[in-house]
């Protein structure tokens, strides 16, 4: 009985990553009026998004969506797991639940995993190589379970127009934001994104990222990716400096439009596992 693992496209693993790992990609859709941005148009969708007076929308993974690949798996005679983009963030996770009881299936396990984009494709990629090593599907969500709450995910945001508009933050974290015409940097506690510094300009903004990540307790032992969304030089900001004392970082993300249409063009950001 093998165990066939299920994310959704916020976690920004590329098509030929998640073929690799065995992993299958549900689209949270992007559209600007009819016009629908797959989860590999990142470039084109940015360009969009930077000439439109209009803010994008996305679209859940739908329960129809989950039940059509559970029934597979069990079809198959397998065990599923589904990794999600955080609840607070998304009712993907609700729609992942609401096909598992649909079917009244105990052999998937749904795995809220409090993050997004590049720290939510960490811990896919986590639970990708537990399942290659072996391991039951009760400890893969074990270990789920538990690193959820040591990844880190801090990011320099250009401007919080995108997630103001989107729902993801609150007025008065904007206005304040706003107000004191700073770059904001954000991090993601219990599920959702919450400011946690400002700085004037992105590369202090970038900078503080690097020094917030230097007083933690990284896991050495474990990746980090850096992510940034539509201008690749952003990663720079902060590739020398994490590169000099963590060592080169397992991949470099592009975020995509899911996750794009709340961040906006021009951040940049890490995401890393604790100890």
């Amino acid at each position: 009985m093998a165990i066939r693992l299920i994310v959704d496209s916020t976690s920004d693993i590329p098509a030929a990553r998640a073929a690799e790992l065995g992993i299958t990609v549900l689209p949270v859709r992007t559209y600007f009026g009819d016009e629908e941005f797959p989860a590999d148009e990142g470039e084109k969708f940015f360009e969009k998004l930077k000439e439109s007076r209009q803010l994008p929308h996305t679209a859940q993974v739908n329960p129809f969506d989950f039940e059509e690949a559970y029934k597979e798996i069990l079809a198959a005679g397998d065990e599923g797991i589904v990794v999600t983009i955080s609840g607070e963030l998304s009712g993907t996770c609700r729609s992942a639940l609401a096909a598992k009881e649909a079917l009244g299936t105990d052999k998937i396990s749904v795995v809220d995993s409090r993050h997004a984009t590049f720290a939510h494709r960490l811990l896919a990629e986590y639970a990708a190589a537990q399942i290659a090593r072996g391991a039951s599907r009760a400890d893969v969500v074990a270990g789920l379970e538990t690193l959820r709450g040591k990844v880190r995910f801090l990011a320099a945001v250009e401007d919080l127009t995108y997630l103001r508009k989107g729902g993801r933050i609150n007025a008065l974290e904007f206005t304040v934001a706003n107000l004191l015409a700073v770059k904001p940097v954000v991090e993601v506690r219990e599920g959702r994104i919450r400011p946690c510094a400002k700085k004037i300009g992105m590369r202090k903004a970038a900078q503080t990222i690097v020094d917030m990540m230097a007083k933690d307790a990284v896991d050495g032992n474990k990746p980090y990716y850096i992510g940034y969304s539509a201008d690749p030089s952003r990663a720079e900001l902060v590739r020398k400096p994490l590169e000099e004392k963590y060592g080169a970082p397992a991949a470099v993300v592009p975020v995509g439009p899911a996750v794009g249409t709340y961040t906006g063009p021009g951040c940049v950001g890490v995401a890393y596992f604790t100890k």
